[in-house]
């Protein structure tokens, strides 16, 4: 597997971090002033390829930033987004010192993001952090016998009201119009057709085809 690579026109390079992704090398500048059309292909096929991309010590504005990401696919308008600064500090947006769960950004929804891009615009040391996971890498490493176990099932997701609890089927049926949505299990990226675990603490509620013992045991 490649480790890897310079990016065309020599002003980014790359290298795999542990597991998935890569980290890119970059001048602040170069982020600033903005991509050429071949520089932006080329990032676009990295993220597809390593499933995660780390840039470090960069320095966008809200504009510069929402011009990167739109590299990756369209972007919501500004004023959607929902959690546009999230601080330690609680009363400056966010959720405070609160440890979320392992999520998936609006996987609640019946057409989750393609792609999502962090910001970190102010970073304290041991103040707070980040992890990704790649729900790729996780179906490619299941045991054979329970990826067939897994063909074929679906999970209930939905918004949690607690960001530290998994959402109970009980808030899904008894609150009107509770954001809510059903997928594959075991879906299909939409740029690689990899195969993919759409799974997580937060938001999966249950498999729908299994009683509630056999889905909470899966």
């Amino acid at each position: 597997m490649e480790q890897s690579g310079t990016l065309p026109g020599g002003r980014m390079s790359w290298m795999t971090t542990t597991g998935f992704g890569a980290r890119v090398l970059a001048s602040p500048e170069v982020l600033a002033a903005g991509l050429h059309a071949d520089e932006r292909a080329a990032l676009k096929d990295l993220l597809y390829r390593r499933g995660y991309l780390e840039f470090a010590g960069q320095a966008l504005d809200a504009t510069q930033f929402r011009d990167f990401a739109s590299i990756f696919g369209n972007l919501p308008p500004a004023e959607d987004e929902a959690n546009p600064v999230l601080a330690v500090d609680k009363a400056l947006g966010g959720f405070g010192t609160a440890r979320l769960m392992w999520h998936r950004d609006m996987s609640f929804s019946d057409h989750p993001f393609d792609a999502i891009a962090l910001h970190a615009v102010e970073v304290e040391p041991g103040e707070t952090s980040t992890h990704v996971a790649s729900g790729a890498r996780a179906y490619r490493i299941l045991p054979e016998d329970l990826k067939r176990r897994l063909d074929g099932l679906t999970t209930l997701t939905a918004v949690s009201g607690n960001m530290q609890e998994r959402p109970r089927e009980a808030d899904t049926q008894s609150v009107p119009g509770w954001p809510q949505a059903l997928h594959p299990l075991v879906s299909l990226h939409p740029q690689t057709g990899e195969k993919v675990l759409l799974i997580c603490p937060m938001c999966t509620v249950r498999i729908r085809e299994l009683d509630e013992a056999e889905s909470e045991e899966l």
